[in-house]
């Protein structure tokens, strides 16, 4: 289905937002995978801020900041207004990366194939969980994903990416 009209900026960031905070993100970046005899960088153009941002942040482990680089993610939503529901979700994020970079050396980084600053939310949520660190910070993530969500989902019908559901008629 396609919108039956031209998008607001609002809402695509919204959308956006929600994406890359949603438990369905498996970004993942990952350093010398190789396949077919070849070694491959994965890298995650999906990690949401810039290395501006990123160099000021407490990290347990310095040499992760060696090679930053913004990604496109990062590039197209700076010095984007969000909507209120997205600012909450996007600080919220922001608090729980913090999080991820300063407790990174307490990971088990090599099983989330952790080797790069530009980890995936895939990654950094389980790594996270399994370390049980950030539990609080999660939580305030999730709550924010949820309201963003539920800003989000009437517009789904409203700009007809889906029919607007017929109660009672078969």
């Amino acid at each position: 289905m396609q919108p039956k009209r031209e998008l607001p900026e609002e809402f695509v960031l919204d959308c956006i937002l929600w994406s890359i905070f949603a438990n369905s993100n498996q970004t993942s970046a990952m350093k010398d995978v190789t396949y077919k005899g070849n070694i491959y960088q994965v890298i995650n153009h999906f990690f949401p801020f810039t290395r501006e941002e990123v160099a000021h942040w407490k990290c347990s482990s310095p040499d992760l900041f060696l090679s930053l680089q913004n990604r496109f993610v990062a590039e197209y939503l700076h010095d984007k207004s969000f909507s209120p529901e997205a600012s909450e979700l996007w600080n919220a994020g922001k608090d729980y990366y913090k999080v991820f970079f300063e407790k990174y050396i307490f990971l088990n980084t090599p099983k989330w194939k952790i080797h790069s600053w530009d980890a995936g939310w895939y990654q950094v949520r389980n790594a996270l969980a399994e370390a049980n660190l950030g539990i609080v910070e999660y939580e305030v993530v999730k709550q924010a994903h949820k309201k963003l969500a539920e800003k989000i989902r009437p517009q789904i019908y409203e700009y007809g990416f889906l029919p607007e559901e017929k109660v009672g008629e078969e």
